[in-house]
C-alpha cells in the first residue's frame, strides 16, 4: 500500500506528527555554527549585522556542525525563517556535491565517465 503525501497548505495534521503523542511535527537539520574558542571553552557567536564581535588576542574562531530542530503543533503552518532555509539548502547543496563527486569518481574508475561538470 502506498502512502499519499499532501501538503494541506502547510498546516500540520495529526498524521504529519512524528512524536510519540502524535501532537507535533519535529523537523531536524544540520547547520554550521561559528564559535569563539578561548581558555574558558567555546562560545557560540550570534551574527548580527549591526553589532560585531570583539575578538581578544588569544581567542580563536572555529566552525562546527550542530543539529537544529524546529517543532510545529497540530494546526500550525510549517514556516521557516530565511536563515533556516538558507542553512538547510546549504547542507543539501554540500551533500549533493559529495554524492555527485563520488558517482563521477566511480564512473571514471570504470572508464564510464561521459561528462563531469564539477
Amino acid at each position: 500500500m502506498t502512502q499519499n503525501y499532501e501538503h494541506y497548505r502547510g498546516v500540520v495534521t495529526r498524521r504529519d506528527c512524528n512524536d510519540e503523542e502524535k501532537e507535533h511535527l519535529y523537523v531536524k537539520w544540520m547547520g554550521l555554527c561559528a564559535v569563539l574558542i578561548d581558555e574558558n571553552g567555546e562560545q557560540e557567536m550570534e551574527f548580527n549585522e549591526l553589532k560585531g564581535h570583539q575578538v581578544e588576542n588569544e581567542c580563536r574562531i572555529g566552525i562546527k556542525k550542530v543539529e537544529r530542530q524546529k517543532s510545529f503543533g497540530i494546526g500550525q503552518v510549517v514556516k521557516f525563517e530565511p536563515t533556516e532555509l538558507a542553512e538547510i539548502l546549504l547542507f543539501w547543496s554540500r551533500e549533493i556535491k559529495g554524492i555527485t563527486k563520488g558517482v563521477a569518481d566511480f564512473a571514471e574508475s570504470k572508464g564510464r565517465l561521459v561528462q563531469n561538470e564539477g
